[in-house]
């Protein structure tokens, strides 16, 4: 398995910059490679919730497999696509994130 980590202070507080990453309909606004994320399951972010992602080249299932509000996000992409799973850890700083 590869490894690989990046660090970024945000200037916001951590509930907003939470709740912006968490919405993963967002990842377009961030992500030039993504061109739509839609839900596939209605109701809350929450373990379990899963999302179409399409990109420039393919499509992928998403689903939230590790979620603590203010705190960490984790999601993976669901088979037959290869593994990979990505998580955000959010820490306040001096009222940045």
């Amino acid at each position: 398995m590869i490894d690989f980590s990046r660090s970024i202070v945000i200037r916001r507080p951590l509930p907003d910059v939470f709740g912006f990453v968490v919405d993963l309909k967002n990842i377009p606004k961030w992500n030039h490679h993504v061109l739509e994320v839609h839900e596939m399951t209605e109701g809350p972010v929450e373990i379990g919730k899963i999302y179409r992602q399409v990109r420039k080249t393919d499509e992928q299932l998403l689903r939230i497999v590790d979620y603590v509000t203010d705190n960490r996000l984790t999601v993976e992409t669901l088979p037959p696509e290869t593994a990979l799973r990505r998580r955000f850890v959010f820490v306040p700083l001096e009222g940045n994130t």
